[in-house]
């Protein structure tokens, strides 16, 4: 029996159909499952600018996203847009907020040696960095 792949139209008919607040919290629990499996496994936080993501005709800079990657099961747990005209120093704590990274190791860039980072949420949740 021969199997066929669906066509990159019938993909974006799909997708363009998905309410995408929807399908975005249903990924955030999948994710989640995995939590458990997670305490002791290293986590990666980076951030990185799309390349061509810009848009001069309107203005509009490129998109900036901050990562947070399992890296022992390869795994993109939690990725988050970094405000225009910003930084990521303050999308760190909300990245951290929303993990469960209970004796997780996490590392950071440099950049984020900051109080602000160190302090509240990582104190509740006794991340080891």
């Amino acid at each position: 029996m021969k199997h066929s792949v669906p066509s990159h139209g019938t993909f974006g008919r799909v997708f363009s159909r998905l309410d995408t607040g929807e399908f975005l919290a249903s990924m955030h629990h999948w994710i989640d499952q995995f939590a458990s499996a997670l305490r002791g496994q290293g986590i990666a936080i980076d951030g990185k600018t799309l390349r061509g993501s810009f848009d001069q005709a309107s203005n509009k800079s490129a998109l900036h996203t901050l990562t947070a990657f399992a890296t022992g099961s390869k795994l993109v747990l939690r990725q988050l847009s970094v405000e225009d005209k910003s930084n990521e120093i303050p999308t760190v704590p909300m990245l951290l907020e929303v993990l469960d990274l209970v004796n997780a190791v996490v590392t950071l860039d440099a950049i984020h040696c900051q109080r602000e980072t160190a302090k509240a949420p990582l104190m509740r949740k006794r991340i080891t960095f």
